[in-house]
């Protein structure tokens, strides 16, 4: 213990000597460090991280998958039924689904969002209130808030439990406050009501949690789903032929499709700090240089090898941990403006749980360990190694080789490292700006959207639901500045829908054979306030009303695939939605890109709002100039006709567009971050290698230029040995990048992983940079002194 305090407080001595290199070098691994110790934090909060619940890893999320494969993963009450019979290998079944509703009283109304749930969902998760309770089997006017809305409705106050509270015009007593971190799958509910599943409903609108027995796996459980799957589909071949069912870990069900793209930037950012080392490394091999008489007295004075090595491992390691206090602080400090800046639709899956941690602490602890032996390790060994009888002679001439050769062999392997970043940021960057250039079918500029959801107590018959939409459509569109005004169930690019099967009347098919389509209910004029196209027949107008023969327009998409002999104007087609619905087709429209830019269209069938009214409606309104300057006016003109009917999500469908590129953006943005780090660093450690190669050349250099060399015959041998090692790492970069961009596939869009447009660029790009760092030691090189390079001579 005695001999490592010695160390440290003679490695303390020696950093303080050195402030410039201490600076350096322990903000380089700081950067490393503290990139590294943020995205760790992140996944592990994300991905590593275990749920909130009771025994997280018994919970499933139990999907249903239509024969075309194209199930929202949703199931029918009436099947909910039957799987709690059958099933032994869950020990509680729990169905939900979210709906918007509108909470009045108390305040001004606001709609919000309501997570309709079986009695025993709260059990099923091991989820307890904060106050009060869960609601019990039986229950039915009340609910469970969250803490969010307790906080910004009833103040915070402790009172709230027993008290009233108006939801979509039905009084329910609040019973229990949820924890502020409790959440489940999806978009986070401000409150939570009790139904009953009717046995008899088999339309799928369900989420379905499931709890596995204690000693059932998710195999045995998927098995037994599967079974029952079958069975179903043979006594229920209309509603379930030939349906699957797939079982799922809730953490995958919450995550969703981030984990490869969190998996990927780990990756880089493991990249960056092996830079960051090889960098320190480099700093540490030039100052060995300068350190090889001091170690050559010492050893001659009797100290051991294994000393020496011993001593500079501790001054790396003390190095290290330094920079990794300043990384952690760092990490902090980068995931809470994370946490608190980052926009709300950009917000990845449980980041409001990240924090730093023991295990993330652990893993600083780790790294700042790993690095300091990393990048210690081949100084020591190579600093130790010396001459006594030269290296304590002033001069040492021709002793440098080989920790030259170390040094170009660092810079090559950070030159390749960055490369990999270099060009998994730039096939990212590409993918973003083909993602951005995609035609979606829509018009997004100019175009404003807002959602209704009236109350069912106030608009109970579908004739109230027709008037309230007659009289608010005609105002909308009379208002200053709007073109063209209608509405759609679910808003395009939002990632909602309705999926449903037809069939062709002149076709019939056996059940399970049906069509499978997208079904849309659209009203006033629709296609032209969102930029659709009429390509064929008609749109709706007011002969299409209720009490008309039903009509459809179908997309181009369902024309071409279940129409391709033959135009479906004029055909008839059905589909079950409470009872048979038929009608005939009167138009066709151009298809668009319902669920976002990454996405193909998908067959869709519209109805008219007339014959078919909906109490959800998204407005869309095509304004003549700023869309937002509407918002006030037409916020005013559903309040004339209903005082207590909230307007939610006023937005430009401009915005609602970008959401739908936010998280690739995001990961772009990041993995960009990294890859110009690398490139910093790169660029710095071959400044670094030349520079040092120069001065160790200053004698040389100096007879030629005394001799006569020209200022072109001192440049080209540098900058050749700079443009040499970056070669080198270009080739084994662009190698690498091969792996890493296959591993990284599925976040790419439009553009191949050997994209040679991405390539080039980067290896141009960073010729340039390699040259800049090789030029400007170069150039000093050419203005050296003969004389005062010779003097030592």
């Amino acid at each position: 213990m005695d001999t490592l305090l010695k160390d440290l407080r003679f490695a303390a001595r020696a950093l303080r000597k050195n402030p410039g290199f201490t600076l350096l070098a322990t903000l380089t691994l700081a950067l490393g460090i503290g990139a590294s110790t943020a995205m760790f934090t992140i996944v592990n909060s994300v991905l590593l991280r275990p749920l909130e619940y009771r025994d997280p890893e018994q919970l499933v999320i139990v999907r249903e998958v239509s024969p075309s494969g194209r199930g929202a993963g949703v199931t029918s009450p009436a099947t909910l039924v039957e799987w709690r019979g059958q099933a032994r290998s869950f020990s509680a079944l729990a169905g939900t689904y979210d709906q918007p509703r509108n909470l009045t009283g108390n305040g001004e109304p606001e709609e919000i969002l309501t997570r309709l749930t079986t009695e025993n969902f709260f059990d099923t998760l091991g989820a307890h209130a904060e106050m009060g309770r869960t609601y019990r089997e039986g229950e039915d006017a009340v609910a469970v808030i969250s803490h969010e809305l307790w906080v910004r409705r009833f103040g915070g106050k402790p009172d709230v439990i027993g008290q009233p509270v108006t939801i979509n015009d039905r009084v329910r007593t609040v019973i229990g406050v949820m924890p502020a971190d409790f959440r489940s799958v999806g978009a986070a509910p401000d409150a939570w009501i009790p139904i009953r599943p009717d046995p008899q409903w088999r339309g799928r609108y369900l989420t379905v949690t499931g709890r596995l027995r204690p000693g059932a796996s998710r195999e045995q459980a998927q098995s037994e789903m599967a079974a029952i799957a079958r069975r179903l589909s043979e006594q229920f071949p209309r509603y379930n032929l030939n349906w699957t069912v797939n079982v799922v870990p809730l953490r995958e069900q919450v995550t969703g499709n981030i984990r490869p793209a969190l998996l990927v930037l780990l990756g880089a950012v493991g990249l960056l700090l092996l830079i960051a080392c090889a960098n320190v490394a480099n700093l540490l091999l030039g100052r060995a240089a300068a350190r090889r008489t001091e170690i050559a007295v010492r050893l001659s004075l009797g100290a051991t090898r294994a000393r020496v090595i011993r001593q500079v491992l501790t001054e790396s390691l003390l190095l290290a941990s330094i920079a990794g206090v300043l990384g952690v602080m760092l990490a902090m400090w980068t995931t809470d403006a994370l946490v608190q800046f980052l926009p709300a639709d950009l917000r990845l899956p449980r980041l409001d749980e990240v924090q730093v941690d023991g295990r993330v602490l652990g893993f600083a602890v780790a790294v700042c360990m790993l690095t300091g032996i990393l990048f210690g390790m081949a100084p020591a060994i190579v600093g130790s190694a010396v001459n006594l009888a030269q290296d304590t002679r002033e001069g040492m001439r021709g002793t440098t080789s080989g920790r030259t050769r170390l040094r170009g062999a660092l810079v090559i392997a950070e030159v390749a490292l960055a490369v990999v970043l270099l060009v998994g940021a730039g096939l990212l960057g590409r993918s973003l700006q083909q993602l951005l250039h995609v035609d979606t079918g829509l018009r997004t500029d100019q175009v404003l959207t807002m959602r209704l959801t009236l109350t069912a107590t106030r608009y109970q018959k579908e004739a109230e639901l027709r008037g309230f939409m007659d009289r608010l459509l005609p105002r909308l569109q009379s208002l200053p500045g709007a073109r063209a005004v209608g509405g759609e169930m679910y808003l395009p690019l939002t990632g909602l829908k309705i999926g449903h099967e037809f069939t062709r009347d002149d076709r019939p098919v056996r059940p399970g054979e049906e069509l499978s389509t997208d079904i849309r209910i659209v009203a006033g004029d629709y296609f032209r306030a969102i930029g659709i196209p009429l390509v064929e027949g008609r749109a709706f107008d007011a002969r299409d009303n209720e009490h008309a023969p039903t009509v459809f327009v179908v997309n181009e998409e369902l024309a071409h695939r279940y129409f391709p002999d033959r135009s479906p104007l004029g055909q008839r087609i059905s589909f079950d939605w409470d009872g048979t619905v038929s009608g005939e087709i009167v138009g066709v429209v151009g298809s668009i890109r319902e669920m976002g830019p990454r996405e193909q269209p998908s067959p869709a069938i519209y109805r008219p709002y007339a014959q078919m009214p909906v109490p959800q409606m998204t407005l869309v309104m095509h304004t003549a100039g700023d869309p937002l300057a509407l918002a006030t006016a037409a916020t005013a003109a559903v309040r004339e006709i209903d005082p207590n009917q909230p307007v939610a999500d006023v937005q430009p469908l401009a915005r609602v567009a970008d959401n739908t590129v936010a998280q690739p953006r995001l990961i772009l943005y990041v993995l960009a971050g990294f890859a110009g780090a690398a490139l910093l660093l790169a660029g710095l450690g071959l400044y670094g290698v030349v520079s040092y190669s120069v001065a160790q050349r200053q004698q040389e250099i100096g007879v030629r230029v005394a001799l006569g060399a020209q200022r072109a015959d001192v440049l080209r041998p540098i900058l050749r040995e700079g443009l040499v090692l970056t070669a080198g790492g270009l080739a084994g970069g662009l190698v690498a990048a091969f792996a890493f961009t296959r591993v990284m596939q599925a976040l790419l869009f439009g553009v191949e992983p050997t994209d040679p447009l991405t390539l080039a660029a980067v290896s141009l790009f960073l010729g340039i940079v390699a040259l800049v760092a090789s030029y400007i030691p170069a150039r000093r090189a050419t203005r050296l002194d003969p004389v005062v390079a010779l003097r030592s001579e």
